[in-house]
C-alpha cells in the first residue's frame, strides 16, 4: 500500500500521521524511524510512502501497490496522473481525500487523463469548503459499510466532520455516505479493473475529531481492503529466472548485510547478498540472482523472516502432467480382450470334473410320479369302503 503526501507522517498535527497509522497499525516504529514506509508484522500491510512527483515511478515498479492513498498531497503533475489512471484501469485501488482546493483541481485534471467516461465518482462543485456537517444516510448494505453495525454505525453518523469540499455524485459513482444537503462524504466507482472511492473532507485534527475515535481506523482499513480487486501480482519465478523480494521495512536500508537466503533444504545457500542490486530507492525489494532449486526460498534476518519467494516449474515441463497421464493411464489406455479361463481356473484350483444331472432329474421326477399314484389309489380306497 502506498500513502502520497506532501505532509509529515511523524507531525501529530497533519492528517497524514493518523492515516499512516491506522493504515499500518503495528508499524508506527517504521514510519517514526523515518524509513519512508512500514511493515505491519500482525496486520501483514506493507505501507510506503511518496510524495506525489515520485508517484509514477511507484507505480511503475516490478510490484505496485494494491492501494493508493493520497491525503494531504495538493497538486499532482499532470504526467503522475496519467501513471495514477492506468494503474486503475490495470485493477488498483485508489482512495483520494479531496481536503483542498488543491486536490479539488487534480480530482478534475484526472478525469481528464482518464477514460472518456471519467475516472473520479465525484465533481467538485468549486464552491467554497463548509465548516462543518454531520451524515444523513448511509449504504451500509456496501461491502466497504457492511462491517458497521450497532454502536460503531451510531458513533460514524454522529461525527462532525469539517472543511467539507462541496461534490456532487456524478457517472457510475455512488455516494455511500451522504451529508443532509445530498453532497457525499464517501463516494464510489469502478473504474475498468480498479475502484476509486473519495473523501471530501479534511481529516486533520484541527478539523475534526472523528479521526481520534474508535470508528476511523475500521473505516479506512475497510476502504482499502474493498477498494483494490486485484493488481495482477508478478508470477512466480522459474528454475534458472531471477527473483525479485520485496524486503521487511526495518531491514530494508541494511539489506545487503542482514539478510541470508535459505534453500527449500532448509540449508542456508552461498550467496552473496552484499552484491544483491536493490530494485527500489528504498531497499523494498532486492533483486536475488537465478535460482535453480524448485520450492520455497526465505529470506532471513538471523532467525526471523523478512522476505521469500517460490521457484515453481513451468507448466510445460511440470512433472504433474507425467504424474497425471500416469494416474488416468489404466481408465483411458484400449481395453484388450483375454482369453476366458479354463474350467481349472479359480480360487484352490478346484478338480476340473464335469457331472451331468440329468440322470438325478428323471429319478427326481420318477419318484414324485409315484408317490402321486399311490395317493390317489389311497383316495379311491377310502371313497368305495368307508369303513377302511
Amino acid at each position: 500500500m502506498l500513502l502520497v503526501t506532501r505532509a509529515d507522517v511523524n507531525d501529530p498535527q497533519t492528517a497524514a500521521f493518523f492515516l499512516a497509522r491506522a493504515l499500518a497499525p503495528d508499524a508506527p516504529q517504521d514510519l517514526a524511524a523515518g524509513s519512508g514506509g512500514g511493515a505491519g508484522r500482525l496486520s501483514g500491510v506493507q505501507l510506503g510512502i511518496a510524495s506525489p512527483e515520485q508517484l509514477g515511478d511507484s507505480l511503475s515498479g516490478g510490484m505496485a501497490p494494491a492501494d493508493v492513498v493520497l491525503c494531504e498531497a495538493g497538486n499532482v503533475p499532470a504526467a503522475e496522473l496519467g501513471d495514477l489512471a492506468h494503474y486503475l484501469d490495470a485493477g488498483g485501488g485508489v482512495l483520494w481525500v479531496i481536503d483542498s482546493a488543491a486536490a479539488a483541481r487534480a480530482i478534475q485534471d484526472l478525469d481528464h487523463q482518464g477514460p472518456p467516461g471519467g475516472v473520479s465518482p465525484v465533481r467538485p462543485s468549486g464552491l467554497a469548503a463548509m465548516d462543518q456537517g454531520q451524515l444523513a444516510t448511509g449504504i451500509f448494505t456496501d461491502p466497504i459499510l457492511s462491517v458497521f453495525e450497532g454502536p460503531a454505525r451510531a458513533e460514524l453518523l454522529r461525527a462532525t466532520f469539517g472543511a467539507i469540499q462541496p461534490c456532487t455524485t456524478v457517472g457510475a459513482g455512488r455516494s455511500l455516505l451522504t451529508f443532509a444537503d445530498g453532497s457525499p462524504l464517501l463516494a464510489a466507482r469502478w473504474v475498468g479493473k480498479g475502484r476509486m472511492a473519495v473523501w471530501c473532507s479534511d481529516l486533520s485534527p484541527a478539523t475534526t475529531q472523528f479521526i481520534k475515535g474508535p470508528a476511523f481506523a475500521p473505516l479506512m482499513q475497510q476502504i482499502v481492503r474493498e477498494l483494490a480487486p486485484g493488481v495482477p501480482l508478478p508470477a512466480n519465478p522459474h528454475p534458472g529466472q531471477a527473483a525479485r523480494v520485496p524486503v521487511a521495512g526495518p531491514y530494508r536500508k541494511a539489506a545487503g548485510t542482514a539478510l541470508h537466503l535459505v534453500g527449500p533444504d532448509g540449508q542456508a545457500l552461498r550467496t552473496d547478498l552484499g552484491a544483491v542490486s536493490q530494485s527500489a530507492a528504498d531497499g523494498s525489494q532486492i533483486m536475488l540472482a537465478a535460482l535453480q532449486e524448485v520450492g520455497p526460498y526465505r529470506l532471513m534476518a538471523g532467525n526471523e523472516l523478512v522476505g521469500g519467494v517460490q521457484v515453481e516449474l513451468d507448466p510445460l515441463e511440470s512433472d504433474l502432467r507425467v504424474e497425471a497421464a500416469a494416474v488416468q493411464a489404466p481408465t483411458t489406455a484400449p481395453v484388450q480382450a483375454k482369453p476366458a479361463a479354463g474350467p481349472a481356473a479359480g480360487v484352490g484350483e478346484l478338480d476340473a470334473r464335469r457331472i451331468e444331472l440329468w440322470p438325478y432329474l428323471v429319478a427326481l421326477g420318477m419318484g414324485l410320479l409315484i408317490v402321486e399314484q399311490v395317493v390317489l389309489l389311497v383316495g379311491e380306497r377310502r371313497k368305495a369302503d368307508p369303513k377302511t
